[in-house]
């Protein structure tokens, strides 16, 4: 990471500003505190370089000192910001009640989400059961292995999903062969139908069916994805939430016209 902002030419990018955003982006998953040290061997940068530039998150509340050690953790300040970003999503109010009427036909969960860097990241999640995976709102899934990530690969415009398909799913690489070829199967099943269907593709235990949708906040691709395990969502199941899926992305004026071989109508 630390090389690729090393190569930006353009004269309007902040470097360091890069950085610190680097910084907050290190703190995920497991790696809830983190110290310098820690953070300076990730980036390939000098410990002292990090430290100047976690004062600054330091001092600005986006980073916090873990209590008892010299560890950081994120802070506050970064809450506000996350807050205010799902707050610009008014398509989640709107899509909430809608999701948690259909989560009532069956046994599973919901996830929203939008595309960050080569993740999806889960903006929303309604769920009945507790069998279900550990994700939570802030998750975030390989978009080339999870079926919230294919189901914006195939909402994107032909060639925006060539170029994201190339690097996010590597059709070059033989083991990754596969995994291309499933992906081909349910591009076509979503330009037939409108929706994605998975099995096993990020936990072998969850089957999955998805759609995208435009976001019409800020335009950018949305996806959402019924889960539930796979010895009761079988084809017929979600095959009927697909097209639930669909309808309800339609009666929300949210359905985007599919790159079809064949004349379509678009949503009114």
């Amino acid at each position: 990471m630390n090389n690729e902002l090393a190569e930006k030419q353009d004269r309007d990018f902040v470097i360091a500003l890069a950085r610190g955003l680097v910084i907050l982006r290190k703190f995920r998953g497991r790696a809830r505190e983190l110290g310098s040290a820690d953070i300076a061997a990730r980036m390939g940068l000098p410990q002292p370089t990090v430290w100047r530039l976690c004062n600054t998150l330091l001092d600005g509340g986006l980073l916090a000192r873990a209590p008892g050690t010299d560890k950081l953790s994120v802070g506050p300040a970064a809450l506000r910001l996350a807050r205010s970003y799902l707050t610009s999503k008014t398509v989640l109010a709107a899509l909430r009640p809608r999701i948690r009427d259909l989560l009532s036909r069956f046994e599973g969960a919901i996830n929203v989400g939008a595309r960050d860097d080569r993740d999806m990241t889960i903006l929303d999640r309604v769920y009945r059961t507790m069998f279900m995976t550990p994700q939570r709102i802030g998750a975030r899934v390989p978009i080339g292995g999870s079926a919230l990530g294919w189901a914006y690969l195939c909402g994107l415009d032909e060639p925006e999903r060539l170029h994201a398909r190339a690097s996010l799913l590597p059709l070059q690489v033989e083991a990754a062969a596969p995994l291309g070829a499933a992906f081909d199967v349910a591009l076509a099943r979503y330009r037939e139908d409108g929706f994605v269907m998975t099995r096993g593709l990020l936990f072998p235990e969850i089957n999955a069916v998805s759609v995208a949708f435009p976001c019409p906040d800020h335009g950018e691709m949305l996806a959402m994805a019924c889960v539930g395990n796979s010895a009761t969502f079988d084809d017929v199941l979600m095959g009927e939430l697909g097209r639930q899926m669909c309808a309800l992305l339609e009666d929300l004026q949210l359905c985007k016209m599919r790159d079809l071989p064949r004349d379509v109508e678009s949503c009114e």
